[in-house]
């Protein structure tokens, strides 16, 4: 167990230290939390996405290898993409107005209005601005170098994936490849004519496409719970870590009794929680969902009523007949 804790510890640190590479020659977008799980333990694939390529320039295949999950590298490839590739492979293309940036903890969170929506779907919450991170890697590394290549006001076409976890503060989309500037004339026109075929072709005008673990908005009990793959009553027994990013604690707590569950291996588990929310060598009601059929690894169920005290439990009803029906050991 501890092996298998130190291995998720990796995954999870690459998963928040490592949101989105980017280079001069493409982009590796962040890994779903899904991948990142398999990679933790030991599974057999290369758990990132195949990397786009510039928008402008179609790049040779090239690969970057690292060791395996079991010599305590996570493993991944990289294969940069074509023009057509990157926008069959992106679950969203778009033209957005730049409105403006800020420094997310080291991180570049470019802000963009949406004007024209080729290919996806965008959720609800992302009608009138999106944020779009890159990080250091990219040639627009630094505030300071933002103005070198975007200008506010101005329209450019995006590739963009987007992830949705519990703990983000709102979704977050990953550029692939690099921004086409509507007054790239030569290009503009040829670009919106291939990313309008291959949305028809894909069926993808009409989907919204997102990585990352389910949760529910909800705050009412009863949809946490109705909404949760897992609940167990257990003890906080170490911190794992801290997030750079999120205000997040990774523990490790020990499973003292199985509410409800899809797939349990063990007894010890790997659970994110916000910051606080919990003390170690406390025992707690967790709502939580199972990130992958065989990982130890489990996220919340819900940001609010998914973390409960033994006081919460004593003083509430449902919580309490909720305990009352737990599966032993």
């Amino acid at each position: 167990m501890k092996q298998l804790g130190i291995n998720c510890l990796k995954t999870i640190l690459f998963l928040f230290g490592i949101v989105i590479l980017l280079g001069s020659c493409g982009s590796l977008p962040q890994q779903s939390l899904d991948e990142g799980i398999n990679a933790a333990q030991g599974k057999d694939q290369n758990v990132s996405r195949e990397a786009s390529s510039e928008i402008l320039k179609d790049r040779a295949d090239s690969a970057v290898n690292f060791d395996s999950a079991d010599s305590g590298r996570t493993a991944f490839s990289v294969r940069f993409l074509s023009v057509e590739e990157t926008m069959q492979d992106c679950g969203y293309i778009l033209d957005a107005e730049y409105i403006g940036c800020s420094d997310n903890h080291g991180r570049i969170d470019l802000r963009f209005v949406p004007q024209n929506v080729i290919k996806g779907s965008l959720a609800e919450e992302d009608q009138h601005m999106i944020h779009v991170f890159l990080s250091p890697g990219n040639p627009v590394s630094s505030k300071e170098d933002v103005d070198k290549y975007f200008v506010c006001g101005k329209i450019y076409m995006l590739c963009l994936d987007m992830y949705r976890l519990v703990f983000y503060e709102y979704n977050e989309y990953v550029q692939r490849g690099a921004f086409q500037p509507s007054e790239d004339d030569d290009n503009w026109d040829l670009y919106h004519q291939k990313a309008s075929g291959i949305a028809q072709e894909t069926g993808g005008d009409n989907v919204t496409a997102s990585y990352g673990n389910p949760y529910t908005t909800e705050t009412d009990i009863h949809t946490v719970i109705d909404s949760s793959s897992d609940i167990f009553w257990v003890t906080i027994n170490e911190i794992i870590d801290h997030s750079r990013y999120y205000p997040v604690t990774v523990y490790q707590v020990e499973i003292e009794q199985v509410i409800k569950h899809t797939q349990l291996n063990g007894n010890d588990i790997i659970v994110t929680l916000f910051n606080d929310s919990v003390e170690v060598g406390s025992k707690y009601l967790l709502c939580l969902v199972h990130t992958a059929p065989d990982s130890y690894v489990y996220t919340l169920t819900a940001k609010d009523n998914a973390v409960f005290s033994e006081n919460d439990v004593e003083e509430n009803p449902i919580l309490s007949a909720l305990l009352g029906n737990r599966q032993d050991r």
